[in-house]
C-alpha cells in the first residue's frame, strides 16, 4: 500500500501480510503459524513502515484469540477477519480487538456500507471503485466515512484502469490513508501488465505524485482487449 500524496520519506510505505483460513479444519495450526509469521514480518519491518494484516474467515471468538497477542506488533489495520455481512461479529472485533478493523472490499453498494459502519462498528472502509458502482459511487461512500469519523481505504487489485481509478478517488479524499498499490511489472496476471498503461509513478518514499492527464491518465492498449475478447 503507498499513500496517494507527499509525505516525508518514510512514512508512505507500509506492509500488508496476508492470511487466509478458509477451511476450518485446518483453523488452529494455521493460527497458531499466523502469530510466528506475523512476529517474523514485524521483526523485518523497519519502524518507519506500518503493517496490515488480512486474516479472512474467521468467527470472532477465534480472531479475538489469535489477534490479542498482535497489540505488541502496533498493526495498522486488521482487514476482512471474518465475513463481510457478518456485521454483528464484526462489531464484537472493532470493540476488542487491539487494533482498528478493516473491511469492505466484497460489497457492492453505499447501503452494505452503511450496515458495515453503523451495525458492524469498523474503523476503516474499503470500497471498491469496480464494485461498489464507480468513482462517484465510491465517493458517497467515503463521504458516508467521513461523517461518522472513519478512515478510508479503498480495495483494488485488478487492472491499471481501476487503479487509476482508485488513486484519482484518493486525491480528493482527505481522510484516505493509503491505497493498495502493487506496479504491473510485480504482477502475475496478464490484463494487469498489459491492459494499460497508467500515469501513476510509485516513489521511493512510497507516495505516489497527483496525476495531471486527462481522465484517468491511462492509456488502453486495443490489441490486448481484442485479444482477450471473449465474447
Amino acid at each position: 500500500m503507498v499513500r496517494p500524496r507527499r509525505s516525508i520519506l518514510g512514512q508512505g510505505k507500509v506492509t500488508l501480510v496476508n492470511f487466509h483460513a478458509r477451511d476450518r479444519n485446518v483453523r488452529s495450526a494455521h493460527l497458531f503459524g499466523c502469530h510466528h509469521l506475523s512476529e517474523a514480518a514485524m521483526h523485518t519491518l523497519t519502524k518507519e513502515m506500518k503493517s496490515c494484516m488480512a486474516a479472512c474467515d474467521l468467527c470472532s471468538a477465534t480472531c479475538l484469540q489469535t489477534v490479542k497477542d498482535w497489540r505488541e506488533f502496533n498493526v495498522y489495520f486488521l482487514e476482512t477477519p471474518v465475513w463481510s455481512d457478518n456485521v454483528r461479529e464484526m462489531a464484537k472485533l472493532a470493540e476488542q480487538a487491539p487494533m482498528p478493523i478493516a473491511f469492505g472490499e466484497w460489497l457492492a453498494t453505499r447501503f452494505e456500507f452503511e450496515e458495515l459502519m453503523d451495525v458492524g462498528k469498523v474503523q476503516v472502509a474499503q470500497p471498491d471503485v469496480g464494485r461498489v458502482g464507480g468513482i462517484g459511487e465510491a465517493k458517497i461512500v467515503c463521504d458516508m466515512a467521513k461523517a461518522r469519523g472513519r478512515t478510508i481505504v479503498p480495495h483494488c487489485w485488478k487492472t491499471g484502469i481501476s487503479i487509476s481509478g482508485t488513486a484519482h478517488l484518493a486525491f480528493v479524499t482527505d481522510h484516505c490513508a493509503y491505497i493498495e498499490y502493487l506496479p504491473p511489472q510485480l504482477c502475475h496476471e496478464r490484463l494487469r501488465r498489459e491492459l494499460a498503461q497508467e500515469e501513476l509513478v510509485l516513489r521511493r518514499d512510497g507516495t505516489i505524485p497527483l496525476p495531471v492527464k486527462p481522465g484517468l491518465g491511462v492509456e488502453i492498449d486495443w490489441d490486448v482487449v481484442k485479444r482477450y475478447k471473449v465474447a
